[in-house]
């Protein structure tokens, strides 16, 4: 059990000292297409805020971008994801590079954005391996809570669907 909570530290820390305070943005459709957004000088856009991680289960944790410019920054990057790719490219994701693991943005330190995430899975071996889900299918929700977030995801990672 120890070992777990090592390699994860290790991990997520790497991943933390790695990664500026920014990353860019990516405007997805559902189809899982993606595209940077750039500004009209055609520069990627950058965000500011901080990687952190959260465990979703005991042997089930995750990556997220939370977003300083919270809510109201938000809704301005999907308004131009909007703008420049059409309404089907309205779902943002954090990105640090073209190989990026799918992370959410999260909002004013309680909701986590409509998207997709990668979650690291332990195995009873104590070693790491990833696992792709789909999280936020229900079109009704655009923000949810980390309490929300574990329960659309329960039925999913019980099951073991792995891309």
């Amino acid at each position: 059990m120890l070992k777990k909570y090592i390699i994860t530290i290790i991990l997520f820390s790497l991943k933390n000292f790695a990664s500026a305070d920014e990353t860019y943005v990516n405007c997805v459709n559902k189809n899982l297409d993606w595209k940077w957004l750039r500004d009209s000088q055609n520069n990627y856009v950058k965000v500011v805020g901080y990687w952190k991680t959260q465990w979703l289960t005991p042997d089930h944790i995750f990556s997220y971008f939370e977003l300083s410019d919270g809510l109201e920054g938000y809704n301005k990057l999907k308004e131009m994801c909007i703008k420049k790719f059409g309404e089907q490219f309205s779902i943002l994701q954090p990105a640090d590079h073209f190989y990026s693991l799918w992370h959410p943005f999260f909002v004013d330190n309680q909701y986590f954005v409509n998207g997709r995430i990668s979650v690291y899975q332990f195995s009873s071996q104590d070693s790491l391996f990833l696992n792709n889900y789909s999280t936020f299918s229900n079109p009704n929700f655009e923000f949810l809570s980390l309490f929300q977030l574990g329960k659309m995801c329960e039925g999913v990672i019980d099951n073991c669907i792995t891309e």
